[in-house]
């Protein structure tokens, strides 16, 4: 599961996620299983979309190599598609069903996840950042440092700020407020985020899951909701991208999706 949580297709899964704005909660209008929302302004019933970045990512070595995003992306209430716009790789989110599903359409694969399995990788991840720290502190005490590894451990939570700029930009046609999340001072996301666009798919859930961000950083997302249009985030822990910088480049609010886009296909081989 450790090479599963680093896999290319979950971490675009992951930049996706976080592309989806502050978790399309707050003010916005709701959206059902079935696509009805009360506000179809705020937050479309489907959202399509296409991003362009960059990220960089460590492997086990500790190796840091930078990956090209180029991601199609589907949404929906309770699931998310992403597709890598070049291989066709592809991962679907079901937080109605709890799973994640990465599929090989090459080898015809299907490899399944728990959000429980996630959140156990991360916390072996966890442990192992732990480790790492810990042997770094034996040499000389840091901090900041030292305020990581209490987070890590469970003794403290860090401290979350959030900063908007009074600056405001257009991005395809949004207007869009700039903010930046830190914790414990440190810059986690940096973005720019629609005032008048949210996304039907809150992958709140899934992200916790992951445990790159503490509950506080969470919740104030989820009070701010708004799709993130241009961002730039700071993984913590070492199965996430170190950076990961992306724009929305193609943007689409259809009245339908095929519901197939958030089903493993036919004749698919099922793996854990």
């Amino acid at each position: 599961m450790r090479k599963a949580l680093a896999g290319t297709a979950l971490l675009g899964l992951l930049a996706a996620a976080l592309a989806a704005g502050c978790l399309g909660s707050g003010s916005a209008g709701g959206a059902g299983a079935d696509g009805a929302t009360s506000d179809p302004a705020r937050r479309p019933a489907f959202l399509v979309y296409e991003t362009s970045g960059r990220k960089t990512v460590l492997n086990d070595l500790g190796r840091s190599s930078e990956i090209q995003i180029a991601d199609r992306v589907w949404a929906r209430a309770g699931a998310m598609r992403t597709e890598d716009r070049r291989s066709g790789r592809a991962a679907i989110l079901r937080l109605d069903r709890k799973l994640y599903w990465d599929l090989d359409s090459g080898r015809h694969v299907c490899s399944e996840a728990t959000f429980r399995d996630i959140s156990a990788a991360a916390d072996v991840d966890r442990r192992k950042l732990v480790a790492i720290l810990t042997a770094a502190e034996q040499n000389g005490s840091d901090p900041a440092r030292r305020r990581q590894l209490e987070t890590l451990r469970g003794q403290r939570q860090p401290v979350v700020e959030v900063k908007e700029d009074a600056e405001r930009q257009v991005i395809l046609g949004h207007p869009c407020r700039r903010l930046r999340f830190y914790e414990d001072g440190e810059l986690r996301i940096d973005g720019w985020a629609a005032e008048d666009l949210d996304s039907p798919c809150d992958p709140g859930e899934f992200l916790a899951a992951t445990g790159d961000f503490s509950p506080g950083l969470l919740a104030e997302l989820r009070r701010r909701p708004g799709l993130f249009l241009r961002k730039k985030t700071y993984g913590r822990l070492l199965a996430v991208p170190r950076v990961a910088e992306s724009e929305v480049v193609k943007l689409e609010t259809p009245p339908q999706l095929d519901p197939a886009l958030f089903e493993v296909p036919p004749g698919y081989t099922r793996a854990k």
